[in-house]
């Protein structure tokens, strides 16, 4: 979808996100929003993450979207 719309159009992954780095992958692939139920259990893996100094976890998660 990202290669086939201009980058003003936003791709929301849905479905199948069910932890960080499924969110994570989603994101790489150019998804810039995402629905998941497991919200919460996400955003305390990150803040696990970056409070251990892990990979990922450096804050660029949430600055994409609008």
């Amino acid at each position: 979808m990202r290669a086939s719309c201009s980058e003003r159009v936003q791709v929301k992954a849905a479905g199948g996100v069910r932890d960080l780095d499924g969110l994570i992958r989603v994101r790489d692939l150019g998804a810039s929003r995402c629905g998941a139920t497991a919200t919460a259990a996400m955003l305390d893996e990150y803040r696990r993450r970056e409070a251990a100094g892990e990979g990922e976890a450096d804050g660029e998660i949430g600055q994409g979207g609008y």
